[in-house]
């Protein structure tokens, strides 16, 4: 519903809102706050929807780019992904660093953790990724402390990959037990959450 300028001052405690419009419990709890918290608010929400939104944008477009057999088994694991980390953030990286130039493969990341460094210095990163070259398609399961544990636990039973100290790679869904995958992501996700806890 709309609302007269001077129910929105009367609202927001202020006199400088020239027109308010509200919608439902949201905006009402808005109205409430003070001019900065409202606005701030407002432009928090309205940022984050929006780099939510060019990230979903961006991994559709990379998804979509890829060899039609590929892009529909990615899409497979990223509607996996999802379903096994419900709410976790979404990047995407381009592959390019801070000059523009290419120096590695697209990525779709899920979940957030920090990365630290020998020198004290630190860096959020996703905790699962995703990638394609012309070889097939990486699985990343970042920051596990043994870099054997992928290799010793899985390696074995997937199939025909190849797996490093934190990568799967594989030609296609068809010659890997996709189940088995499922069961190295979902250590990835619970050694985050244990370290976490």
């Amino acid at each position: 519903m709309s609302v007269t300028p001077a129910v929105a001052q009367r609202r927001a405690g202020v006199s400088t809102i020239q027109y308010f419009q509200t919608n439902d419990a949201i905006d009402l709890q808005i109205a409430a706050l003070s001019t900065f918290e409202a606005w701030m608010s407002y432009y928090l929400c309205f940022n984050n929807y929006t780099r939510l939104m060019n990230t979903e944008s961006q991994i559709t477009a990379y998804l979509k780019s890829q060899p039609e057999s590929t892009a529909g088994e990615m899409q497979k694991l990223h509607d996996i992904i999802l379903e096994m980390m419900p709410g976790a953030p979404l990047w995407f990286l381009d592959g390019k660093n801070d000059e523009g130039k290419v120096v590695s493969n697209p990525s779709i990341g899920y979940g957030a953790y920090t990365i630290h460094y020998a020198n004290g210095k630190t860096r959020d990163f996703y905790q699962i990724g995703m990638s394609a070259n012309t070889t097939g398609i990486s699985i990343y399961i970042m920051g596990l402390d043994d870099k054997k544990y992928l290799a010793n636990n899985f390696g074995k039973s997937i199939g025909k990959a190849k797996v490093t100290g934190y990568c799967i790679h594989f030609k296609s869904l068809e010659v890997i037990d996709l189940e088995v995958l499922k069961e190295a992501i979902h250590a990835g996700i619970k050694f985050h959450q244990n370290v976490e806890n």
